[in-house]
């Protein structure tokens, strides 16, 4: 059976016809999504896209919104209550961000068409003839598409809401490199050994002509946009604090990204504090090598030490594939549930590793016909520091975001609304938690790759600090540089890429530590509560089993779970006491 149809049938009836509906509209006008989840239906469509995209979104919204509210709450269980709850809550929020004009910063250099539609080669997929023909029809529906980009954009420039011009330039290089060139992405479905299919050469002939005659001519015009209208009219500050509305829309991103209440002046203090806790520790593990001298000594020694680095792109790609075979071995020793969805490790493609993170995960389909894949920046890879690794693998893959996501998805009783929940506190808090996790699985054997995990501490607390100084406090990039150059050994092209993104992504990088706060929160709580009778693989779970939540309804899961082992303990014991006596 499928799994959205069994999720809907344990619904109330009125619940579910809403979350049907709600999922049919989501995904026709979401075709790139649906393809990414594995639905097949829309493979022929990009989807509108545009101003009047944005308006009649907005309309959707407030009408799912009146819905919701309808919704008889006295045929619902905690569930169907918590997942209505999910919906109008992520309804209510797309509808002020589009009245807030977040959609209006649509394209900088880590998101935009520029990045998407290449990605499109990848997840479209590429089986039959069919499939081919609806990757060309894709093909020439992408000039309208920029087009409805440049509008947008112009929206932006009339109400001062533009991206920093650094970024912009950055996109602008993206897109040219798109431009006359056969290595392009869009190439490689017709590139190497494709199946064969009755009618092949005339649909790869016409691909190639749409990529060239279409696509080529529609993102020079997007790129020439950009250069000549756009980016004369960007800022060179970065923070939104210096843009018309900007605090609003910080602090709606702020709360967005973190846990109801949060101020940006708070989290900015708990980053002081984080990172100073976490140099403490550092300093410690100095000791314990006998290190002479300064943090920032120790930094700048991992940084060009030959121990640490690899001596080959290849060495250094070995390094993850080995570090996660490791702690597979060792993850039914502390989860109880497992994922069945594989992934694999894959560098970077070369059109987005210059000006992209460390590393990133993504999701396959929810159907897990295609793996997840754990994508590694190997750019200047002779740079990059090996101590680290453990702690970034462990943080991406297993059992941080490829581990999370794919229990969640495998979820048959999970609505389509709670499985693409997106509370990013609740999956990079997670995510975090893991490697501080690993610390007790036994991993970070030697006093540097342990450092590696601190650096990574140190590195999301200084986020805080940060991202709350270039949007609020209005910091300028090199103040923000030169505080995480102080405060953490990355190494620079990933201090470059880092404050970079910042920049580009207002709150994104407050959710890292502000989950993992909970989340260690949250399971002190529960040592403290069960004692002996705490278990990894329990408490695991019920982290895991709801999918992503809000930090505080997380709590209240927690806290139900504990008092339900206290009491299960507590009639078990009162049996066997019975059993003594009698």
């Amino acid at each position: 059976m499928n799994s959205l149809l069994e999720a809907l049938m344990s619904l109330s009836t009125e619940l579910a016809r809403l979350l049907s509906e709600y999922d049919e509209w989501l995904l026709s006008e979401n075709p790139f999504l649906a393809t990414m989840l594995g639905d097949h239906r829309f493979n022929h469509l990009l989807g509108e896209n545009g101003p009047a995209r944005i308006e009649k979104d907005a309309i959707a919204y407030k009408n799912f919104l009146v819905k919701v509210d309808a919704l008889p709450s006295e045929n619902m269980d905690q569930d169907d209550l918590l997942t209505a709850s999910i919906l109008k809550k992520g309804l209510e929020n797309a509808l002020e961000g589009v009245d807030l004009g977040v959609h209006l910063l649509c394209v900088d250099h880590m998101s935009g068409p520029q990045i998407n539609l290449p990605h499109l080669c990848q997840i479209h997929p590429f089986r039959d003839k069919k499939d081919y023909e609806d990757f060309l029809s894709r093909l020439v529906q992408i000039p309208e598409n920029l087009d409805g980009d440049i509008a947008i954009l112009r929206l932006g420039i009339d109400k001062g809401l533009t991206n920093p011009t650094f970024s912009i330039r950055q996109a602008i290089e993206q897109t040219r490199a798109l431009i006359d060139n056969i290595q392009s992405p869009f190439f490689l479905p017709i590139t190497g050994q494709k199946p064969d299919f009755q009618g092949k050469g005339e649909i790869f002939e016409a691909i190639s002509e749409a990529i060239k005659g279409k696509i080529w001519p529609s993102l020079s015009k997007f790129a020439d946009f950009l250069e000549k209208e756009y980016l004369p009219v960007c800022t060179d500050d970065p923070g939104l604090c210096h843009r018309p509305g900007g605090d609003r829309i910080y602090k709606f991103l702020v709360a967005q990204h973190t846990a109801p209440g949060l101020k940006p002046e708070e989290i900015h203090k708990i980053g002081l504090s984080e990172v100073s806790r976490v140099q403490k520790e550092m300093l410690t593990i100095m000791k314990a090598v006998d290190f002479k001298g300064e943090l920032s000594d120790f930094f700048n020694m991992l940084k060009s030490d030959s121990r640490f680095l690899a001596s080959s792109r290849e060495e250094y790609m070995n390094f993850f594939e080995s570090i996660l075979k490791a702690m597979e071995e060792k993850i039914p020793q502390y989860f109880k549930t497992l994922p069945k969805y594989p992934y694999e490790v894959k560098p970077m493609e070369s059109f987005r590793e210059k000006n992209a993170p460390t590393a990133y995960y993504m999701p396959g389909p929810l159907d897990g016909s295609r793996p997840g894949i754990y994508y590694v920046n190997t750019y200047e890879w002779e740079k990059r520091s090996t101590y680290t690794l453990e702690a970034l693998s462990f943080h991406e893959a297993v059992p941080g975001h490829h581990f999370q996501i794919s229990l969640s998805r495998e979820l048959a009783e999970l609505p389509l609304v709670r499985k693409l929940a997106h509370y990013t506190a609740y999956i990079e808090g997670w995510a975090l938690y893991t490697e501080l996790l690993a610390r007790e699985m036994g991993f970070y054997t030697d006093p540097y790759s342990d450092f590696g995990r601190l650096t990574f501490d140190a590195w999301r607390s200084a986020r805080l600090v940060i991202d709350t100084g270039l949007h609020h406090l209005g910091w300028d990039m090199e103040t923000a540089r030169k505080y995480l150059r102080d405060n953490t050994s990355l190494s620079e092209p990933d201090i470059a890429a880092e404050i970079d993104r910042y920049c580009v992504m207002p709150g994104q990088a407050l959710s890292y530590k502000i989950g993992q706060i909970q989340m260690i929160k949250l399971r002190k709580l529960a040592m403290d509560r069960l004692g002996e009778a705490f278990d990894y693989g329990e408490f695991h779970d019920t982290i895991l089993l709801s999918g992503a939540l809000p930090l505080d309804i997380l709590e209240e899961k927690v806290v139900e779970w504990v008092e339900k082992v206290i009491s299960q303990n507590r009639e078990t014991n009162s049996a066997v006491e019975q059993g003594i006596n009698g």
